[in-house]
């Protein structure tokens, strides 16, 4: 293995333009607009639109029109993933129907975390029907980078700063009528995934030669939204699976370099950020009571506190669910978990789930609805990851960078899912819906399109 590093992806695929001639470009275009809106708005842009429609409702309810429009249907049962994907989706209707009648929105409210996986069927469906849609895609992401790069460091700082004018000098926030929600109500731990998805994208290659002032914006929007313990850490972890992937990419190494020299800077000087309206500062210390809480260790009492808070509820779950008179089929969608369990934590009972997307899963579908879940995320991982298995045996760069880039980003959102109340609304949702189903179709639009390479194939050089 030489020392010399192996040059970005040899050009950008796809330059995000497309001719809206069809219902199905048309409804691409209206998405990638929807899924900018979620990472840089959060909560505050899903309540776009008129209660209780909202921005997520409107483009389900197109994206299955378009689903129809391009019968694509026969070609996504063909797939594993897909299958297990309608098996889990089929045990939450069971167990969210007959809870209707007694808890009407709330329980269609709950039943996103399994609903939203339309968004995979829809995506998966759209680009088989034309796989070019894929690379459009890719594109249009390519483009959004330096988008959300700029953006996500100034809302953020809105945020704060509309909060603060709130609390302190009584001016009233912008609301979205009739719901009490901001206009701008950005989440660190979302920013955060969204900012590791970045910063994997630009690792992996696709985003072509990455300028400095790209990884500066990069590294000053960690800077401002690291308070959010599970945040970081899916921020670390997906660019983490790029590094490793290509440990020699230029874009990669730079990233390393700028964020550990910012690293050792707080260390040596020791320097201490707090922003107004937060408790938590920016700091080594600080840095390092976040890993060590992440750890299952140490760490300061307010970091402590929250996960024996958490530690606390989930035992409970388990409790009543694997050791309990919910075993099988949990309490199902419509109760309020954090009121039932004996852990709201809001005045107005706003908290319905535990911080952990898979406890609640594991709360509100029993036993058997863990088993599907865990057999559907299982299932897309090894299929994604023996493509990129493949795609390194074949030399097929491109292939490969795309594969990196869909594992990276779908770890950071569950990994945020685990610390947060994350997938269960559309922020988080239907970002990780869509990262699964554009997985389902690359991994069969590539199988279709490059033949399994053989042992003696030529090897990426990574």
């Amino acid at each position: 293995m030489t020392a010399t590093m192996t040059p970005e992806v040899s050009r950008p695929i796809g330059d995000g333009r497309v001719a809206h001639h069809t219902l199905a470009d048309q409804f691409l275009g209206f998405f990638a607009f929807v899924l900018a809106g979620y990472a840089l708005g959060s909560k505050g842009f899903a309540y776009l639109g008129v209660s209780p429609v909202y921005v997520g409702e409107i483009s389900l309810l197109f994206g299955l029109v378009v689903l129809w429009h391009v019968h694509a249907v026969r070609a996504l049962l063909r797939s594993p993933t897909v299958r297990c994907l309608l098996l889990f989706m089929l045990f939450g209707a069971v167990r969210t129907i007959p809870y209707l009648r007694s808890y009407g929105l709330d329980a269609l409210r709950d039943g996103v975390l399994w609903g939203y996986a339309l968004f995979s069927l829809i995506l998966a469906g759209v680009i088989l029907s034309r796989p070019q849609r894929l690379w459009t895609l890719v594109g249009r992401y390519r483009r959004f980078v330096p988008v959300f790069l700029v953006g996500a460091p100034l809302v953020w700082l809105a945020t704060i700063l509309l909060d603060n004018l709130s609390r302190w000098i009584g001016i009233g926030v912008p609301m979205w009528p009739g719901t009490g929600v901001p206009i701008i109500d950005a989440k660190a731990g979302d920013l955060l995934v969204h900012l590791g998805g970045a910063a994997a994208f630009m690792a992996v290659g696709l985003a072509g030669e990455v300028k400095r002032s790209r990884i500066a914006l990069l590294a000053a929007g960690v800077a401002l939204t690291a308070l959010s313990r599970g945040g970081l850490l899916a921020f670390s972890i997906a660019f983490l699976v790029a590094v490793v992937s290509r440990p020699r990419s230029r874009s990669a190494w730079n990233i390393t370099a700028l964020f550990a020299g910012a690293i050792l800077l707080l260390a040596l000087t020791d320097v201490h950020l707090r922003f107004p309206g937060n408790d938590r500062e920016v700091s080594f210390q600080q840095l390092v009571q976040h890993v060590e809480s992440a750890a299952g260790s140490g760490g300061a009492q307010d970091l402590e506190n929250t996960k024996e808070w958490r530690l606390a509820w989930w035992a409970t779950i388990v409790g009543y669910t694997i050791g309990g008179d919910y075993r099988w089929a949990g309490k199902g969608y419509g109760v309020n978990l954090a009121t039932d369990d004996g852990f709201q934590a809001s005045e107005d009972d706003s908290l319905r789930s535990p911080h952990n997307a898979t406890m609640t899963v594991l709360a509100r579908s029993g036993v058997i609805g863990l088993g599907l879940w865990l057999l559907l995320l299982g299932t897309w991982f090894v299929h994604i990851v023996r493509a990129m298995v493949d795609a390194r045996r074949g030399n097929e760069r491109q292939w490969y960078a795309l594969f990196t880039f869909l594992l990276a980003y779908w770890l950071a959102l569950l990994v945020n899912g685990s610390f947060d109340v994350f997938l269960e609304g559309p922020p988080g949702g239907i970002w990780l819906w869509s990262v699964i189903g554009v997985g389902i179709a690359a991994e069969i639009t590539y199988r279709a399109s490059v033949p399994t390479p053989t042992p003696g194939s030529a090897k990426l050089s990574i």
